[in-house]
């Protein structure tokens, strides 16, 4: 697919959105880096906590902050199981796992979805687990997007994937409407050109990595001042790397973002050049 030239240096068009809403805490919510703040009970002796079935000895307990006992699992069914699917039983018996995002903290930190738990698992001792539950930030259908950033920036920040990947969606939709350069501006001024680079990287989520450089990508798409934003930034390094992505929609919208910067100036075309870009081409 050949690259636009400097004329048809433009974003990828979308309808226009409406929404707004409001994020009511019940916990913490990573909604920024290192909001999390919980107390963790850890290291519960283990002698006295013994399963019905088997007696078999209790190996994990994740409790609610004011220390009701969600779920208590035996070591037996700690083998294999990682916290994204303990993440899921706990919604489910919870009542809320497709309204809120639910966080689960041991040790002092949040858990990653990949981690297994039997590793973090002691001999003699029970895991105590602490679950954070935020109801997800929502956009009010009544009021336009453009005056919600905020609730959208909560949102690309979200752990939960689906509520990220909206929020990345609805970005690409309002830069993407033609004469739009003040919403960019707006966008700018967010702070969250590094989140947007951040989304973009790597070889995991294609889906949210082609909604982060279409983002970029109608940036691009706006004046020389904007444009050299994101560039100062490190996109750069980042549009070349998704040359080599094996999802073809990525590696479509990476050259379409290089388009645009190389289009914006002589310099900037420079920079492409220099970047790399035309080897993987």
């Amino acid at each position: 697919r050949r690259c636009a030239p400097a004329l048809s240096r433009a974003a990828r068009r979308s309808p226009p959105l409406e929404g707004r809403g409001q994020v009511e805490a019940m916990g913490c919510c990573k909604s920024a880096p290192g909001a999390y703040e919980a107390v963790v009970v850890v290291g519960a002796p283990a002698k006295e906590a013994v399963a019905a079935a088997g007696e078999e000895v209790e190996a994990l307990r994740v409790r609610k902050p004011n220390g009701d006992v969600v779920v208590s699992l035996g070591s037996r069914k700690l083998r294999g199981l990682s916290v994204g699917s303990l993440k899921g039983q706990v919604g489910e018996l919870i009542g809320r796992a497709h309204q809120c995002e639910v966080q689960l903290v041991a040790a002092g930190r949040p858990l990653e979805d990949a981690e297994l738990l039997e590793p973090l698992a002691k001999p003699a001792q029970v895991l105590e687990i602490m679950v954070l539950v935020q109801e997800l930030p929502q956009l009010d259908p009544h009021v336009q997007p453009i005056e919600q950033l905020d609730i959208l920036k909560q949102m690309v920040f979200c752990h939960a994937f689906e509520k990220r990947l909206e929020g990345m969606r609805h970005f690409r939709k309002l830069l993407g409407i033609e004469g739009n350069s003040p919403s960019i501006d707006q966008v700018l001024e967010l702070g969250l050109v590094p989140r947007f680079i951040e989304c973009s990287s790597g070889r995991e989520h294609a889906e949210l990595q082609h909604e982060a450089l279409w983002v970029l990508t109608n940036i691009a798409s706006g004046t020389a001042e904007q444009t050299r934003a994101i560039v100062e930034h490190g996109a750069l390094a980042t549009f070349v790397e998704q040359l080599s992505s094996p999802d073809s929609d990525v590696l479509e919208q990476a050259v379409w973002g290089l388009g645009n910067i190389a289009g914006n100036s002589p310099e900037c075309c420079l920079a492409v050049l220099d970047a790399g870009a035309m080897e993987p081409l």
